[in-house]
């Protein structure tokens, strides 16, 4: 009996969330002529898309090709996507070319995605993924969109798909890059040992082909395993390597030092976190990064007992939170502040950031953090009115955190010097 391990066959990526019908999300995001014809764009280029190259002259009718142009030309279709709209339809007719195709439906998930409408965004990249099968980059940010939109049983097929796709093309970055998306992908359901796992096989990857953008991407993600997992000493290391690893101006910066800052949280060393917040630049990123900063600076302020940076702090956090799009993943920015507001003793403003929080969680199905914010609600609920506020550890930061505390504010000093 031959006992060489078979390859294992990879199940087909997940292309919808359930709907009743496919792409269903699109009419719900559009409406009236424009949502139709977006509709009916994606379904023939899926649909051609799954044919054989031998079945797909016969796929559509004689005239379908000039009788969806002259609706494309009578429907109020925003000029910025006529073109891609055009090129799109060129599946109707027996000499469409997969590239182009491909490229059209990428065009318009862009635009989609500048809308905030992240289903019509996510149905045309699946669209241009199964146009051009052999895509990983494609696969990977159908991945990328399906996380963002807290649908990580989808996320991870696609991030599994542009895995597959990587290796038999031997497309090095996207490998990397993919299973280090599939790894945050298991953190967010709380999988942190397959998380774990996952992310060393991203790092390994890429020291392997010397890419070192995301071997920093890998060690930073590796820290905030080790953080979730109270892996304190382990955190500090791997921070250090990410730091060494990323070049002088990355961007990614205030979000390595954000997650160190959180681990210092984590050990007693409010100190050392507010330094390391403070540092980034207070601009810097997406409404959401810049929330993050401010929450953490006003956890990190209320375990200080410094009421005045806290209100600062939480006055920017309230006004940054009321952006568009930044609830969607405002859950651990709500914790922060809860967690600040219950330190100064406010066990009203905490139990309403802590109950914002739950909802978050259990709406984007972030188990781990539904769990944090459910065992900080019940210690608020479970504490008499007698009792002391709820407060941090404070310890001294040790010589060695101080060290890294350090070399923080001066990576992101100069990340200010480079903007």
């Amino acid at each position: 009996m031959n006992k060489r391990k078979q390859p294992q066959r990879l199940p087909p990526p997940i292309l919808h969330d359930g709907e009743t019908i496919d792409s269903a999300i699109v009419l719900t995001e559009f409406s009236g002529d424009l949502g139709l014809l977006l509709w009916k764009t994606v379904r023939s280029v899926r649909l051609w898309g799954e044919l054989s190259e031998g079945e797909r002259p016969q796929a559509f009718g004689d005239g379908a090709l000039a009788q969806r142009r002259g609706w494309i030309e009578g429907t109020l279709v925003p000029d910025e996507i006529r073109p891609a709209m055009q090129k799109a339809a060129a599946v109707l007719q027996p000499r469409a070319r997969a590239a182009t195709v491909c490229t059209s439906c990428r065009e318009l998930s862009d635009w989609a995605n500048e809308q905030g409408l992240l289903g019509t965004a996510i149905e045309f990249l699946q669209a241009a993924a199964v146009v051009e099968p052999a895509n990983a980059e494609v696969a990977r940010e159908v991945a990328r969109l399906a996380k963002r939109r807290a649908e990580y049983t989808r996320a991870e097929t696609w991030y599994r798909q542009a895995i597959s796709r990587a290796r038999m093309s031997r497309s090095w970055y996207d490998f990397s890059r993919s299973y280090i998306g599939l790894g945050t992908v298991f953190m967010h359901r709380g999988n942190f040992p397959q998380a774990r796992r996952a992310l060393i096989r991203g790092l390994r990857a890429a020291k392997r082909f010397s890419i070192r953008g995301l071997a920093a991407a890998a060690y930073h993600e590796l820290t905030v395993v080790a953080i979730r997992t109270d892996r304190l000493d382990e955190s500090t290391r791997l921070a250090c390597l990410a730091l060494q690893t990323y070049r002088v101006g990355h961007p990614r910066l205030p979000a390595l030092a954000h997650d160190y800052g959180v681990y210092l949280m984590k050990a007693g060393y409010a100190a050392g976190a507010l330094r390391t917040f403070v540092a980034s630049p207070p601009d810097f990123g997406t409404p959401l990064d810049r929330l993050a900063r401010a929450a953490a600076i006003a956890r990190a302020a209320g375990a200080l007992g410094d009421p005045s940076t806290f209100t600062s702090a939480r006055e920017t956090a309230d006004e940054l939170l009321r952006y568009p799009g930044t609830l969607q993943g405002a859950t651990p920015a709500l914790l922060s502040l809860a967690r600040g507001a219950a330190s100064l003793g406010d066990s009203t403003l905490a139990s309403n950031y802590g109950a914002a929080a739950r909802s978050g969680a259990t709406q984007r199905s972030e188990f781990a953090l539904l769990h944090e914010a459910e065992t900080f609600l019940d210690s608020l609920r479970y504490a008499g009115a007698d009792q002391p506020p709820q407060t941090e550890p404070l310890l001294p930061t040790p010589d060695h955190v101080d060290g890294v505390v350090t070399e923080f504010e001066t990576a992101l000093t100069s990340l200010g010097a480079v903007r």
